[in-house]
């Protein structure tokens, strides 16, 4: 499938499920790289349907603004063709900035939202997840450029979200020149993604 010149990738159980995930990456952190790729992975396992927005080149032609509108409408219309009973979202960087516009255009009970290094710096985002009453998980690492410890420590507050710093790590949740260690938090996340989709 395709969508502005970007590629949609829709897994599906042979059995019919109601389950849904719906993958929104980063901008240079695409389905492909190991946390995206195992979250799939299980994601799959636990016997949901999966869809992947890859819109690396739909954010070379657009600018951020116009780009999450075009997601939020991909989203919706998806979602109108479809009867699903629970979604997860999984948001990566900049796919936490176009996730947020899609919870504020869209009504989505029995939704769940991992947020994978969320921009706190950006506002919109920051706010959102300070006032989300969906059930949420963060993880972020404290050498990440968008990681502020004022707002992380403010996100304490909101009984909604379980918050995972990870210190040490980037933006990429990945250690500089420690492979071994980048290979194990994405082990740890994969772990806790386990207890959250039972």
């Amino acid at each position: 499938m395709q969508w502005n010149g970007s590629p949609i990738t829709y897994i599906q159980q042979e059995t019919e499920t109601t389950y849904l995930a719906i993958f929104l990456p980063g901008k240079g952190y695409t389905t492909q790289k190991p946390l995206l790729y195992y979250a799939t992975s299980l994601y799959v396992e636990k016997g949901f349907d999966v869809l992947h927005l890859d819109y690396n080149e739909l954010l070379q032609d657009l600018d951020k603004e116009n780009c999450k509108e075009v997601i939020n409408q991909v989203v919706q219309s998806f979602l109108q063709k479809h009867n699903y009973s629970k979604i997860h979202f999984v948001a990566k960087s900049i796919g936490t900035y176009a996730l947020v516009h899609i919870l504020q255009q869209n009504d989505i009970p029995n939704s769940q939202v991992i947020w994978l290094t969320p921009l706190l710096s950006v506002d919109k985002v920051y706010q959102t997840m300070l006032k989300s009453e969906l059930g949420g998980s963060v993880f972020i690492g404290n050498k990440d450029p968008y990681y502020v410890e004022e707002r992380f420590l403010k996100l304490e507050e909101n009984p909604h979200l379980t918050l995972s710093l990870i210190p040490g790590a980037n933006h990429s949740l990945e250690f500089e020149n420690n492979t071994i260690q980048s290979i194990r938090v994405v082990e740890i996340i994969i772990e806790e993604l386990q207890k959250i989709i039972q």
